[in-house]
């Protein structure tokens, strides 16, 4: 048979006369909670507890508890406890969602978990209730987009994360070229002599950009000026894409060329000292490498 026993609160109100009891059932979403009366514990629902109301003592605080669960919290007077069954109902610590995205197979991140492609699953734990997760989505020819997430998000609510992400205007101009910020070398064909490897080198360059920086045939150093684009559309407003030519010999014999193309980004608000290294080339700038493979005699 289970004991009860009386609460200090309840003792000081049998002295003090004027008791009424009143029996209290509680059970719980989910189940086997701890239940505990004014920090007391009673035990695990399903279970009851007497209750004794006087004057002073009018209100009890119920307290359920379960790993993994927030703990839920409710105060009864005798007339919620005459009203029959009291549901103590925890939310869990966790919370799964559906991540997804249009258009579909982008990137997930979250936090420092990479999740793979959308669409994905993920649970969120809010064992501490103020943590708040960064969910990254990202996609070639897309900006990334970082969307955040935290307990009471409306779409952590509705059980799907979802995130439109948006065309990057520069990626249908620039293309990925084996010469984007490093250094490729190039072996002249020894048919091809020093000064006509240097002319085809000089006309090939000054056919895409407008002119040339720097001129050194004697070590073959060439840099051309800069070919700069302006984008307006950008999460964080316009931008400008920019690349720019060099090249100079690496070897004489065997005659080798080398060339770089200098590819960089930066915001329309920021200064202009503030370029970052962008992995892409204008499609253009790709096209000059292939043609000089070719014209040097690779291809």
């Amino acid at each position: 048979m289970k004991m009860h026993y009386l609460l200090p609160a309840a003792l000081m109100a049998l002295l003090s006369g004027c008791v009424s009891t009143q029996t209290g059932n509680f059970e719980s979403d989910p189940e086997s909670v701890s239940v505990a009366v004014n920090g007391h514990p009673i035990g695990t629902t399903p279970t009851n507890h007497v209750f004794h109301f006087t004057d002073e003592v009018t209100h009890y605080r119920i307290t359920g508890s379960k790993e993994g669960y927030h703990d839920a919290t409710v105060v009864v007077s005798q007339e919620r406890l005459s009203s029959g069954v009291v549901m103590l109902t925890l939310e869990s610590h966790n919370k799964t969602a559906i991540i997804q995205s249009k258009p579909n197979l982008a990137s997930v991140r979250v936090g420092d978990v990479e999740l793979g492609q959308t669409p994905t699953e993920y649970t969120f734990n809010f064992a501490d209730r103020n943590r708040r997760y960064p969910v990254v989505f990202s996609k070639e020819g897309y900006f990334d987009k970082a969307v955040s997430i935290s307990e009471n998000s409306s779409q952590l609510a509705s059980g799907a994360i979802s995130a439109n992400l948006e065309e990057d205007p520069a990626w249908t101009t620039t293309a990925e070229s084996e010469a984007t910020n490093r250094w490729l070398r190039i072996p002249v064909d020894p048919v091809i002599g020093r000064t006509d490897a240097w002319q085809k080198v000089i006309d090939s360059v000054t056919s895409l950009y407008d002119s040339l920086e720097q001129l050194d045939q004697t070590s073959g150093y060439l840099r051309s000026s800069p070919r700069v684009r302006e984008f307006s559309k950008g999460p964080e407003g316009p931008f400008f894409v920019r690349t720019q030519f060099i090249g100079s010999i690496s070897s004489v014999v065997p005659l080798t060329y080398k060339i770089k193309l200098i590819s960089k980004r930066r915001l329309k608000s920021e200064s202009e000292d503030n370029w970052k290294e962008f992995d892409r080339v204008f499609s253009e700038d790709a096209l000059l490498v292939e043609e000089l493979l070719n014209r040097l005699g690779l291809k």
